[in-house]
């Protein structure tokens, strides 16, 4: 069975979303200078947005990883159940 590998966050481009999330978690706060033409997020909103962007990923990682290894386990039983079964007949 092929399994597409879960991208890290970094290949996934999350940090394109932290405008977004910052401004409905936060407000116009977010933005040190908002008058300016490309605004920028405050250093420590990018902070708090990596690491808890980090938590959630990692934690999202290792249910998707849980959920393969129970896959798996559960194909290798599907395959054995029908392994006896046509050796029956």
């Amino acid at each position: 069975m092929i399994i597409r590998q879960f991208p890290e966050m970094a290949e996934a481009g999350l940090q394109m979303l932290y405008p977004a999330i910052a401004e409905e978690l936060f407000g116009e706060e977010v933005y040190p200078d908002p008058d300016n033409d490309a605004p920028l997020l405050a250093p420590h909103v990018v902070r708090f947005l990596d690491s808890y962007m980090a938590i959630h990923w990692h934690a999202l990682h290792s249910q998707m990883r849980c959920e393969h290894t129970r896959m798996t386990e559960w194909q290798h039983e599907i395959d054995k159940e029908w392994a006896c079964e046509c050796l029956m007949f």
